[in-house]
């Protein structure tokens, strides 16, 4: 695998951990979130640069099915990135010029994982790519059932973590927080498996549909 594309597929997986790592806040504490936040800002940062020549190659050419859920996708994950950092800001810092700070957190929490679902659809869309090398391996077929076993496993897992972190109150901005306690790793396996979810529909999606 090329360098430069082994970079780059560690920084969209680093992307992914960070994210469900900011979704721990009450078991990290607001010190390790706000550092986490800075982290995944800074990746996010990165994975933008990385990418430039997508952004300007937006102005040139036809555009695709694909191509156009794509666009509306990325755009629809910056504005949630800003709502989260904003939100988070004024949490932070102006909590008591603001008055109440309900409707806030609501905001920083629905765009938190509006964040989750939107980043799981992005990766979903580009999992066909990075899974190209593992195709050329001689064991890949021998091993491809089980995965796929694998795969609709965890969206399984997926649709049952929806219904525990009350997913639809949240992406409503009508829950301040969703998880039922727990470990932090009990709430990294069902923010995970939201993420998987999305990203396996988006997968199935694009071979199914797009790709026609």
């Amino acid at each position: 695998m090329p360098k430069m594309r082994f970079i780059k597929i560690t920084t969209d997986v680093l992307l992914a951990l960070l994210l469900l790592a900011t979704l721990a806040y009450p078991w990290t504490g607001r010190h390790i979130h706000t550092w986490v936040v800075y982290a995944w800002a800074f990746v996010v940062l990165l994975h933008a640069v990385w990418n430039r020549g997508w952004y300007a190659s937006l102005w040139r050419g036809s555009y695709s099915p694909r191509c156009i859920l794509t666009v509306v996708l990325a755009l629809l994950l910056w504005t949630a990135a800003v709502g989260a950092l904003a939100s988070g800001v004024v949490l932070a810092h102006f909590r008591h010029a603001v008055g109440s700070a309900l409707w806030w957190r609501q905001l920083h929490i629905g765009s938190a994982y509006w964040l989750l679902v939107l980043c799981g659809l992005h990766a979903g869309l580009h999992l066909e790519a990075w899974a190209a090398p593992l195709r050329q391996k001689a064991f890949f077929n021998k091993i491809k059932k089980i995965l796929a076993l694998a795969a609709w496993a965890a969206a399984a897992g997926g649709l049952w973590a929806c219904w525990r972190l009350h997913i639809g109150q949240v992406l409503w901005f009508s829950a301040s927080f969703s998880a039922d306690g727990g470990t932090w790793y009990y709430l990294a396996l069902q923010t995970a498996g939201v993420f998987w979810l999305c990203a396996f529909a988006a997968h199935i999606l694009t071979r199914r549909v797009l790709c026609k």
